[in-house]
């Protein structure tokens, strides 16, 4: 039993990282934000800057689906109603929100209502509406 586990554990582990391995690919195809701070990214520019003032320009600056880093981790801005909206409705199975680190100052004021549910929980909170 013991050699099926570290079998299941290696096959894991490899299925991660080819799986990493696409994420990063296609993220470089999506325009970065400009400078940063290694590992800090744009978390400086971030606490500096109102959030939304940064964030709606660099909209103007780089278009409305852009990424940047903040503490290691890509973040993918998307700003275009319609995409949102196809994503939303159509292809919500291949995004997830990052309840951990995004969301988490907002969950005091939000609870785990449909703005910071995911998953089963969030898609019985839509069909509420």
């Amino acid at each position: 039993i013991g050699a099926i586990a570290a079998l299941w554990l290696a096959s894991w582990a490899f299925r991660r990282l080819l799986f990493s391995i696409k994420i990063a690919r296609l993220a470089k195809t999506v325009p970065g934000v400009d400078g940063g701070i290694p590992i800090l990214g744009q978390a400086i520019n971030l606490v500096t800057t109102p959030p939304w003032d940064l964030l709606t320009s660099w909209v103007s600056r780089y278009g409305p689906l852009y990424r940047f880093n903040m503490f290691g981790t890509q973040v993918v801005v998307l700003a275009d109603p319609h995409y949102i909206r196809e994503i939303m409705n159509t292809k919500l199975s291949y995004f997830h929100k990052d309840l951990v680190f995004a969301y988490k100052p907002f969950m005091p004021l939000f609870g785990d209502g449909i703005v910071t549910s995911d998953g089963p929980k969030w898609f019985h909170q839509r069909r509420q509406l």
